[in-house]
């Protein structure tokens, strides 16, 4: 099934994390990877997700490749040598059509990359310390071995709510609220159609969360999320309240309140930037059980066939199982 994605409001920042983590390695041969999470922190069963280029600008895909993590050290004081932290497979995801990936140029659009355009995905990636890690990358297409690595700044923590924290107690508004301002329960409104996917904007997330009722929420701006890839994810997560209500709700949060004034909704700021002490970036996707726990989150990119299993097992009150190495931060091999 095909990754559905959308570039950040606030973009990817650039690591700043002095020469000796900025440096090209040696070891690159034949591919450039860009980093596409918003963020990383600390755990044992994390998600890293990057797109991978050849240096001729095109797409590439490989059926085995594997992601060497290492941890680089603190970032004021770096390691004399990496410290190696496991091996994982990274499995390839296409891209729906017309979607602009990270690390894609301004002249991709009129100059095409051949290949087809996706993500990579590592699950049950285990960064145990904050600093600085790097991913180094070994792919093979046919007889041919490419090579690359990419690095990433690793958080003790994150306001952005993560796997076992208590998910936002949202009051919401909904479209039958009296004087509510449509466009700001979905930018569409007013600029497209009519309210879109009503089943997204029927329920409140605290009124769920009291009912104990397990639910997905989808932190989204269709009307102005480059290339109307949002608007595909709406769709997408229409399509799975329409099969798993109501045993599983799926609530949209639209970003902005008034997008020409640059005003932020006060219900999205609660799960993408609490206390509003930084950027948001958008599109979030949050799994949360009958318990009002976060079980799970995608951020910038949603794999659908992994966010369906999560939904399934919210429905049988189930976590999804993990293997005993990826519940060790390693991967099966």
């Amino acid at each position: 099934m095909a990754v559905t994605l959308a570039l950040c409001v606030a973009g990817v920042v650039l690591l700043g994390m002095g020469t000796h983590f900025e440096q090209q390695h040696e070891r690159d041969h034949g591919l450039v990877l860009t980093w596409a999470n918003y963020e990383a922190v600390t755990g044992a069963n994390q998600r890293i997700i990057y797109t991978a280029r050849t240096h001729d600008g095109d797409h590439f895909e490989a059926g085995d490749m594997k992601a060497d993590v290492y941890w680089l050290g603190p970032l004021d004081s770096p390691s004399p040598e990496p410290t190696p932290e496991g091996s994982h497979p990274a499995r390839f995801v296409p891209a729906d059509p017309g979607m602009h990936l990270p690390g894609e140029g301004f002249d991709d659009d009129a100059n095409p990359p051949e290949g087809e355009a996706g993500v990579y995905i590592v699950e049950g990636v285990g960064l145990g310390k904050a600093g600085g890690w790097r991913i180094d990358v070994t792919a093979r297409r046919g007889d041919e071995e490419f090579t690359g690595s990419f690095e990433l700044i690793v958080h003790d923590d994150t306001p952005v709510p993560a796997r076992g924290d208590d998910a936002p107690r949202t009051h919401q508004p909904l479209p039958e609220d009296p004087d509510v301002n449509l466009a700001a329960i979905d930018s569409r409104v007013g600029r497209t159609q009519e309210m879109p996917e009503p089943m997204l904007h029927d329920q409140r997330i605290d009124e769920l969360i009291d009912a104990h009722t397990p639910f997905v929420v989808v932190v989204a701006t269709p009307a102005f999320c480059a290339e109307g890839a949002c608007s595909d994810l709406m769709t997408q997560m229409e399509a799975l309240a329409e099969r798993f209500e109501p045993d599983v709700a799926v609530v949209h949060l639209e970003l902005w309140e008034d997008y020409d004034a640059q005003v932020f909704n006060d219900a999205a700021m609660e799960w993408i930037s609490p206390g509003g002490d930084r950027e948001p970036s958008e599109p979030w996707v949050f799994a949360v059980n009958e318990d009002g726990k976060v079980v799970d989150r995608w951020d910038h990119i949603v794999d659908l066939t992994l966010l369906t299993q999560q939904i399934e097992a919210l429905q049988n009150t189930e976590p999804v199982p993990l293997s005993a190495a990826q519940a060790r931060g390693e991967t099966d091999r």
